[in-house]
């Protein structure tokens, strides 16, 4: 097991080309596409900003906005489609080559056979696999979850009820602080921020619909 282990996690095996694959390339070049369509048309930095959003938003949008067409980018991805297409086609009419050896092979199949009892995982510090019984992982994760200082159990219902105070809170800051909706949007990706600008939001209107005329 070792052999394969120390190719590392960045290793990919060489799948078998079949239309699965080839489907999955080509839904990867349209999800590169519509991001490249929204970074054209609203401006350099519009990728990195989608990026991060997307992965740390809790609550994500229920529609898809289609980005205007391109001609010039439409032709472009659509050459790319194309030649994806040919290079798997290719692939697929020839003999499978694996990119492993008979070691490593033998390798991974100990690892599936005792993937219900060792715990496979990459170290946060090393970047290298970490290969650990299961018994034993399950018993650090129940010390570190037990730390009270850090976690604490909650129920659904407490649960939806600060979805529903986010989603309050936020609406709140939309109208209030940003009218162009830019605050919310980037508050959007951390709660505890946008539950306390939606709190000072609230707190400025109360201050200015409880303030005394001026004379």
């Amino acid at each position: 097991m070792a052999a394969v282990l120390n190719l590392g996690p960045s290793f990919a095996i060489t799948p078998r080309v079949n239309n699965q694959v080839v489907d999955a390339a080509l839904c990867g070049v349209h999800q590169f596409a519509y991001q490249l369509r929204w970074r054209t048309h609203s401006g350099p930095t519009v990728l990195d900003q989608q990026a991060t959003l997307m992965s740390l938003m809790p609550f994500k949008g229920k529609y898809i906005r289609i980005p205007p067409s391109s001609r010039e980018i439409d032709s472009k991805i659509a050459n790319l489609e194309h030649g994806i297409q040919r290079v798997y086609r290719n692939a697929m009419s020839e003999p499978y080559r694996s990119n492993l050896t008979p070691t490593e092979r033998r390798g991974v199949k100990k690892l599936l056979q005792a993937k219900e009892v060792l715990r496979y995982t990459v170290g946060d510090k090393c970047g290298s696999f970490v290969v650990m019984p299961q018994t034993m992982d399950k018993a650090l994760t129940n010390k570190v979850l037990s730390d009270d200082t850090v976690y604490e159990e909650s129920t659904l219902s407490a649960f939806e009820s600060v979805c529903k105070r986010v989603k309050n809170v936020m609406s709140i800051v939309k109208k209030r602080a940003s009218p162009n909706g830019k605050t919310t949007l980037r508050y959007g990706s951390n709660s505890a921020d946008a539950l306390q600008l939606g709190e000072d939001a609230q707190n400025s209107g109360e201050h200015k619909h409880n303030d005394p005329p001026m004379d």
